[in-house]
């Protein structure tokens, strides 16, 4: 089952949107911040809040890339505010990341 729903979303997700906009409305990013002061020659914070129900999930996902290389690190939470409340470890966590 889990394969099944994983494939179906790898699938919408690779697919061409028919308006624009309909992949972030699918991920429902609430906000994307570029981080200073990480290794990366580039890097991003997203906040994504995912509703199930009658609850939601929140997410922060930091991005980096480097050397043609790209590192994400996605931290899951069910309450909003844990996730806010840990945004400065999870970023001093990512941003101790170093590649070779």
């Amino acid at each position: 089952m889990r394969t099944a729903i994983a494939e179906s979303v790898l699938a919408l997700v690779r697919a061409d949107p028919p308006l624009p906009g309909v992949r972030e409305r699918f991920w429902l990013v609430q906000g994307i911040a570029p981080i200073e002061g990480s290794t990366f020659e580039e890097a991003l914070d997203c906040v994504l809040i995912i509703p199930l129900g009658e609850e939601s999930i929140a997410l922060r996902r930091q991005i980096g890339r480097r050397a043609g290389t790209l590192v994400l690190m996605d931290v899951f939470v069910e309450d909003g505010v844990a996730l806010y409340q840990a945004e400065q470890d999870i970023s001093a966590l990512f941003a101790s990341v170093q590649l070779r």
